[in-house]
């Protein structure tokens, strides 16, 4: 345990616990082992159907409907990766590096962890070997009908980043953001995302041994080692836990055994080719877009407004047939407040010429009191 939570050399407590070297390298190995062995089921689960319902519930109240986590890579330095294999692993970071792809929800429990691929793969080449969809592709997966914006979708999804390819089962980030809108779901998307970065950081403080480099010379063992940390990390989760919060994924759960395709390698392409499609996933991306933009509140205004000339003040009453409506996604020439008293107030930054100094509904006409600010010709 000390060498797995603190990264300590095998040989660092032999003097004052009498024990080998060698022996705590095999002490290290079947720990790790019969770690993976017997709680690796419950606590390296992939979501059944009352986790989904729970993970769907909670990032639909953060603004992400049917959304099953974050995904992304993490490299663990190997200091002792053999001299025949070091030109496969030795990354971007210019040392040998495995990669570990995992799945994190917003309470850091890691739901897939698949570990193993040399440092040289970037992200994209990591997805194709791992079982991530292959309970999806297989029809294990628990259902996931959901509608957005009018459209309606089959599918969960994971947030990812720009590198991940465009399937239907990835929403990303929107690289340079241009309108309101993007800025918006870029914004969200991000935050929302550091899900896995900060599963990834806990990991790596609980586990000095992550954080470190490997000194192991075999890859199963690192393997057996690497999982055995998240099982353990998601066991410190579940310690910490109290029975009465919202995330509590105690009960295993029965095995979802859907109706099958009778022709299964042709059901089987066909739900890859669903999962690759990326209409789909830029089509999701546009009703997420829609939909955080209306889940921060912008709407039509409508403004009544009274003009006053030579720099004098009045008041006039307007009918509501005589309204000018400004959409706020739309005009980018002025900012506004709300006031709780059924009154709105406004300042228009250079627009037209005219600048408003107060405006009040009441009834069905409007009070306005403005200003007029000649513009230079």
């Amino acid at each position: 345990m000390r060498v797995i939570a603190y990264g300590v050399p095998a040989d660092y407590a032999d003097e004052y616990l009498r024990i080998g070297e060698d022996s705590t390298i095999e002490s290290v190995r079947r720990f790790a082992k019969v770690i993976v062995r017997v709680f690796g089921p419950e606590y390296l689960r992939a979501p059944n159907e009352d986790d989904t319902k729970k993970l769907m519930a909670a990032n639909e109240r953060r603004g992400w409907p049917r959304m099953l986590g974050s995904i992304d890579c993490m490299h663990w330095n190997w200091k002792n990766c053999p001299k025949a294999w070091q030109g496969m692993y030795y990354g971007k970071s210019r040392d040998a590096t495995i990669v570990l792809e995992a799945v994190a929800s917003e309470d850091l429990w890691i739901w897939h962890c698949f570990f193993g691929m040399p440092g040289t793969l970037n992200d994209i080449n990591v997805l194709q070997p791992s079982h991530l969809f292959a309970r999806l592709a297989s029809g294990d997966a628990p259902a996931c009908n959901y509608t957005i914006n009018g459209h309606e979708y089959t599918k969960g999804y994971y947030l990812a980043d720009g590198i991940y390819p465009p399937w239907c089962t990835f929403v990303k980030s929107i690289k340079e953001p241009k309108t309101k809108k993007q800025c918006e779901f870029a914004r969200v998307q991000e935050a929302a995302r550091k899900d896995i970065e900060r599963a990834f950081g806990v990991l790596q403080s609980r586990f000095a041994i992550v954080r470190g480099p490997a000194r192991f010379w075999d890859k199963k063992t690192l393997r057996n080692i690497m999982t055995c940390c998240v099982i353990l990390h998601n066991m410190i989760l579940k310690d910490e836990r109290g029975m009465d919060l919202e995330f509590f994924y105690d009960n295993v759960g029965s095995r979802v055994k859907p109706a099958r395709d009778p022709n299964r390698i042709r059901a089987f392409l066909q739900t890859y080719k669903e999962i690759e499609n990326a209409d789909t996933h830029f089509q999701l991306q546009e009703d997420l877009i829609e939909h955080h933009w209306q889940r921060a509140g912008q709407c039509l205004i409508f403004v009544f407004i009274c003009i006053c000339i030579h720099d004098k003040f009045c008041i006039a009453l307007f009918k509501f047939a005589m309204v000018i409506r400004i959409t706020i996604c739309n005009a980018d020439d002025y900012c506004f407040m709300f006031d709780l008293n059924n009154s709105v107030c406004f300042r228009l930054l250079n627009y037209v010429g005219f600048e408003i100094c107060g405006l009040i509904i009441c009834g069905d006409a409007v009070a306005a009191k403005s200003r007029t600010r000649i513009a230079d010709p």
